[in-house]
C-alpha cells in the first residue's frame, strides 16, 4: 500500500526540519572562499569544536563522492564528518586541521631537499594511495596543490575534496574543467577525463614546488628547464607529468619508488639540497651536514627565516649563538643553585624542623620556579618552532609553561603555611631577617 500524501508531507517536513536544525547547529566564524560554484566556511559547533563547511552544487557526482568519503578514516586525510542536502546545495561538514599550507611553509623555510620533501609529504602519498584503492571505484582528488596540503607538527595532511570525484570508466570527459593552474593535469582541462594518474601529475607538481619554491607552469618542461635540480629528479618529475596519462607512473607507489631511486642514485654528497640559483650562495656558506640517501626520515626544518639557519638536532640549532645563549642561561641557574646552597649552609645552626622548612622553600623556588623559567628561555622557542607552533601562539605556550611553575611553587608555600606550626615559620622569617641585616 502506497504512503498517503499526508504521510509523505509529514516525512518531508520532518526531514527539512532536521536539516534546518543541523544547519543552525554550526556558527560561521570565517568565510574562506565564496564563488558562484561553491562556498567554504570555517564554523564551530555547539561544543566549540571547529569544522569546515562546504556548499557545493547538487549533482549525482557530488553525492556519490560524499558517500565514499564519509567511509574513510585516515590520519593523512581531512575526514568528512557529515553531509546533507540543503536547498539546491550539498553541504559537507569536514574535519578542520590546524596548521599552515605547504605554500606558506615553503615560503617560510625555503625549498627542501628531496629527502626532506619525501619525509614531509609521505602522509599525502599514503592518503592519495588510499583514495585510489577504494572499492568499487577509485576516488580522484583532482586538486592536489600546495594550498590543499596542510603542515602541522612536521606532518602533512591532504584537505579540500570539493571537486573530488569517483572514477567513471564510461565517461568520455570531465563535466567541469576545475583545478589549480600549474597543478591540474591536461586531461582535466579539455583533453580527456580525470583518472587516478591525474592526481599523480598534481603530486609531482607539488613535489616540484617543495623542491624549488616556485609554482609550476602549464608547461612543466619549461619549469624543469629553469630549475637547478639534478637530472635524475627532473626525469622522475618529467615522467610523472607526461601529457599522456598512460605515459605517467600508474600508481602512487610507483612514483614514490621512482623518487627514492633518484635520491639513491645521487649519492650521499649530492642528495641533501638543491636550492634555486638565488639561494646557492647562502647555502654554500653554511656547513650543513649531508644526509644519507637511503634514509627518508631527514628532519624537516622548523620555522627559521628562509636560508638563514641550518638544521637542528632535537631542540638545539647548530650555531655558536644558540650554544652561547644556552651556556649563559645555564650559568645563571648555576649561580641561583649556588646561592641556595650557601643559604642552607648558613642556616645549619637552626632547629631541625625550621631548617627543613627553609630547605623546602628554597627547593620549591629553585626547581619549580627558576628551573622552568630558565628552561623557557633556553629551549621553548626552538621547541615551538619544531612543533609548528607559530608566532601567534608561542607567547601563550610560554606563559602557560611559566604559569605552571608559579602555581606549583605557590601550592608548596600554601601547604607549608597551612600545615606547619606558625611559630616555626616565624623563626624562619626571623632568620631570614638576620641574614639580610648582616
Amino acid at each position: 500500500m502506497n504512503d498517503s500524501p499526508l504521510k509523505k508531507s509529514n516525512d518531508s517536513y520532518t526531514q527539512n526540519l532536521y536539516k534546518l536544525e543541523l544547519e543552525n547547529s554550526y556558527t560561521c566564524v570565517e568565510v574562506l572562499h565564496d564563488s558562484p560554484t561553491g562556498r567554504t566556511e570555517k564554523v564551530i559547533d555547539s561544543a566549540g569544536a571547529t569544522h569546515i563547511r562546504k556548499y557545493l552544487p547538487l549533482s549525482d557526482g557530488v553525492l556519490s563522492t560524499a558517500a565514499q568519503l564519509i567511509s574513510i578514516d585516515s590520519p593523512h586525510l581531512a575526514r568528512l564528518e557529515n553531509f546533507y542536502l540543503f536547498g539546491d546545495k550539498v553541504v559537507l561538514i569536514i574535519q578542520y586541521i590546524e596548521g599552515m599550507t605547504l605554500r606558506e611553509y615553503i615560503n617560510t623555510v625555503g625549498p627542501l631537499s628531496l629527502s626532506q620533501t619525501m619525509s614531509l609529504l609521505s602522509g599525502v602519498f599514503t592518503g592519495v594511495e588510499l583514495l585510489h584503492a577504494l572499492l568499487p571505484t577509485p576516488l580522484i582528488h583532482r586538486d592536489i596543490n600546495p594550498n590543499n596540503i596542510i603542515i602541522n607538527k612536521g606532518n602533512a595532511y591532504l584537505i579540500d575534496f570539493g571537486i573530488a570525484r569517483t572514477y567513471d570508466s564510461t565517461q568520455q570527459a570531465d563535466t567541469h574543467n576545475w583545478g589549480t593552474k600549474g597543478y591540474i593535469a591536461p586531461e582535466q582541462i579539455g583533453y580527456g577525463k580525470s583518472v587516478p594518474q591525474s592526481d599523480i601529475y598534481s603530486l609531482a607538481a607539488s613535489v616540484l614546488f617543495a623542491l624549488t619554491g616556485d609554482d609550476a607552469t602549464l608547461n612543466i618542461e619549461a619549469s624543469l628547464s629553469q630549475s637547478t635540480l639534478p637530472e635524475p629528479i627532473k626525469n622522475v618529475i618529467r615522467k610523472a607529468t607526461s601529457i599522456s596519462s598512460a605515459e605517467r607512473y600508474q600508481t602512487v607507489r610507483e612514483f614514490q619508488e621512482a623518487l627514492k631511486g633518484a635520491l639513491i642514485s645521487l649519492g650521499p654528497q649530492s642528495a641533501h639540497a638543491f636550492p634555486p640559483p638565488q639561494q646557492e650562495r647562502l647555502v654554500s656558506q653554511q656547513a650543513t651536514p649531508q644526509q644519507s640517501p637511503v634514509k627518508f626520515e631527514t628532519p624537516i626544518p622548523g620555522m627559521p627565516p628562509k636560508g638563514n639557519k641550518p638544521e637542528k638536532a632535537g631542540f638545539i640549532y647548530h650555531s655558536a649563538f644558540n650554544y652561547a645563549w644556552k651556556i649563559v642561561v645555564g650559568l645563571v641557574y648555576g649561580l641561583i643553585i649556588a646561592a641556595s646552597v650557601f643559604n642552607i649552609q648558613q642556616g645549619q645552626s637552626l632547629d631541625q624542623i625550621v631548617l627543613t622548612v627553609y630547605v623546602v622553600e628554597l627547593i620549591a623556588v629553585d626547581f619549580f620556579l627558576f628551573l622552568p623559567l630558565c628552561f623557557l628561555f633556553a629551549f621553548v622557542p626552538e621547541y615551538a618552532k619544531k612543533m609548528g607552533i607559530f608566532k601567534e601562539k608561542r607567547l601563550l605556550v610560554g606563559a602557560a609553561f611559566l604559569a605552571g611553575g608559579f602555581i606549583v611553587t605557590l601550592l608548596i608555600f600554601i601547604v607549608l603555611y597551612a600545615f606547619v606550626n606558625p611559630s616555626v615559620l616565624q623563626a624562619v622569617d626571623a632568620f631570614n631577617a638576620s641574614l639580610s641585616s648582616n
